[in-house]
């Protein structure tokens, strides 16, 4: 009896793995704008997608726990996901893609939470999925360094490619497929059946304007949806070095039953699996250092040489997870070098040979990673804020406007929907001024504000708006107390910030939970001492020190041993917006954007100061669930986190 592509999708998503894979993924997942970008209409039709790509590739190609895969077209980490339980420790995962917002989510979310992925964002140029990309599809690079994969994943990214990029992205896709791997990856191929059934009107989609090679379904934007002759695609394929072969797929009725919906390629790359020694490849040329992975054939971390004009220059190994970093001798940083050699294992596998190469320095990399990736919707933040005897109240605003802002239109703050001018001060901040590529005094980002009048009886939030309206992260604004306070100030917004943070979160009021344990910082003595079971609410407003791992293991379980189940934790943790304050600051945010994780000068010695979402989703998730992270809420540029111990 022949089994239809539905039956075989309800089979594969109701085995129990699949079932407690759709109830808990394991980490974070986009929300429902980028879930509708890559064509699913729920979260759990994203989910299942995800399970029956990784099926395809299981059926067709096979995944060894080890195996290292380069996933072309990643998205939002649709198939990332699923492989997250097929891979061990040594497998490793590279998704690239050319939406940088999707890349920049899986770095946050996916990457962030689990070292043995990766993601790598190429700006191509696509009219369906990267208009504005600088990079001609035609002259594509997917990756800019050498790695070899055992597996090498398109799942829906030729069905958008013109011929010249189809091409390109072979041949690219052969220069990374490791001899004896495979390529896996969907078209929609035409063949004499296929022709048949589009002319009859029995096929899903049509093609009918031809385009060189392909056939193209909408002239107005070309690569919406491609279609190639399935001879042309298993010549190129040759051509690049492929041993081909494809399976129909649903889109289209033929004589066979449909493997899936588009058509399925499958590919072996030509050339001689050498047995033994070891493997590895350099992943990254970047921050004064060579980074990538490499082990010898039993596992263990293979030994590495770093040669430059034939001489020995620098010696490694790699880490127990097999993973190196050989940091560059300062005097070549800066320089273009000539013959550069990475070598591994006893028999001195090549990783990486250039015959010329440009060793970047890491300032001139650093000014331009900023330019490129930190200011998106703006930064903001309150300096200071003050009562005056007259009833008024003044403060300094810090606001940097994100890229697309012309200097002559200033922000401006919002309070109960009345405007409050910003005055600039003048003062300027001359080192992120650099990093953004301002001439000196280009970056004036201190203002004045005052506030006349009685302010709203019940608080409200101050927030900062651009020309156009739109409102500067983080957009949430700070609350500001209807009267003045008595003592400090801080601690009154905080606990403004802080009750209204979990009002969103869970509708209950910090009045409303008791018994309450108020903690400082440093709380782990005084939660070893509190009874078992003593609290519904912890309030640590001060901050939690998040401390090295054995540290925050017994963080977590003193908090855990003190509430009751489903009792909430409020508390500060130092944010991300805080690495801008003092000198070394850009360097520090960057290192947070790029890595989740930075070390503050001023933290005591196995100190982390701060720690991503996904670090929290991570490492406390086993006895709290995260309901919410407000960036920069506190006082200080703390973000202020809601915790909900698991019942």
């Amino acid at each position: 009896m022949t089994i239809s592509l539905a039956e075989r999708h309800a089979a594969l998503l109701n085995t129990p793995a699949a079932l407690a894979f759709l109830a808990a993924p394991g980490f974070p997942l986009p929300d429902a704008t980028a879930i509708r970008r890559v064509g699913s209409a729920t979260v759990r039709d994203f989910l299942q997608t995800g399970l029956l790509l990784r099926a395809a590739l299981e059926e067709s190609a096979g995944i060894a726990p080890d195996h290292s895969i380069l996933d072309i077209g990643c998205g939002w980490g649709r198939l990332a996901l699923p492989l997250a339980a097929r891979l061990e420790a040594r497998g490793r995962y590279l998704g690239m893609d050319a939406a940088a917002e999707a890349v920049a989510w899986c770095r946050r979310n996916i990457a962030e939470a689990d070292p043995r992925f990766r993601f790598h964002h190429a700006d191509i140029r696509n009219s369906y999925a990267n208009p504005r990309g600088r990079i001609p599809a035609a002259r594509a690079v997917l990756l800019p360094w050498e790695e070899r994969f055992d597996r090498v994943v398109a799942f829906s990214l030729f069905t958008h490619l013109l011929p010249d990029a189809t091409a390109r992205y072979l041949a690219e896709a052969a220069r990374l497929c490791r001899p004896g791997g495979q390529l896996v990856a969907t078209f929609f191929l035409l063949d004499t059946q296929a022709r048949a059934a589009m002319q009859a009107g029995r096929s899903d989609r049509t093609f009918p304007v031809a385009h060189g090679i392909a056939q193209i379904a909408d002239p107005a934007v070309p690569e919406d949806a491609v279609a190639y002759d399935a001879a042309e695609i298993l010549a190129l394929l040759d051509a690049a070095g492929f041993d081909a072969e494809w399976r129909p797929g649903a889109w289209c009725p033929r004589g066979e039953p449909p493997f899936e919906y588009q058509d399925l390629v499958v590919a072996r790359r030509r050339g001689v699996v050498r047995a033994g020694g070891a493997r590895g490849a350099v992943t990254g040329l970047s921050g004064g250092a060579i980074r990538g992975w490499a082990r010898e054939a039993d596992g263990a971390p293979a030994p590495l040489c770093l040669r430059v004009g034939g001489e020995v220059v620098a010696r490694s190994t790699a880490r127990e997870g097999a993973d190196f970093a050989i940091d560059l001798p300062a005097h070549l940083l800066g320089r273009e070098v000539r013959d550069l050699h990475v070598l591994a294992g006893d028999e001195d596998l090549p990783l990486l040979a250039r015959p010329r190469v440009l060793l970047a320095d890491p300032a001139e990399e650093l000014a331009r990673a900023w330019r490129i990736e930190a200011v998106q919707r703006g930064f903001w933040r309150i300096d200071s804020l003050a009562w005056q005897p007259d009833g008024a109240v003044e403060g300094v605003a810090w606001a940097i406007p994100p890229r697309a802002v012309p200097p002559d239109r200033p922000p401006h703050l919002v309070l109960a929907g009345a405007q409050v001018p910003l005055v600039p001060t003048g003062a300027a901040e001359d080192a992120l001024g650099a990093a953004l590529g301002l001439a000196p005094g280009g970056l004036r980002p201190f203002h004045r504000f005052r506030i006349d009048g009685e302010l709203p009886a019940r608080g409200a939030s101050l927030r900062l708006c651009g020309a156009d309206g739109a409102a500067w992260a983080p957009v949430e604004g700070r609350a500001v107390p209807g009267q003045a306070p008595e003592g400090a100030l801080a601690p009154v917004l905080d606990g403004l910030a802080a009750a209204e943070g979990l009002r969103v979160a869970t509708g209950l009021s910090l009045a409303a939970l008791v018994p309450r344990l108020d903690v400082p910082a440093d709380a782990l003595a005084l939660l070893e001492a509190t009874p078992l079971g003593a609290a519904r609410l912890v309030v640590a407003l001060e901050g939690l020190d998040v401390w090295e791992a054995a540290g925050e293991a017994a963080l977590v379980a003193a908090l855990a041993r003190v509430l009751t189940p489903g009792a909430l934790v409020v508390a500060g943790m130092p944010g991300a917006l805080a690495l801008l304050g003092g000198e070394g600051g850009t360097a520090r945010l960057l290192a947070w954007l790029r890595q989740g994780l930075v070390v503050l000068p001023e933290a005591p010695p196995g100190r982390r100061a701060i720690r991503s979402e996904a670090h929290l989703r991570t490492a406390w998730g086993t006895a709290f669930e995260v309901l919410r992270v407000d960036q920069a809420a506190l006082s200080g540029l703390r973000d202020l986190v809601v915790l909900r111990r698991r019942r």
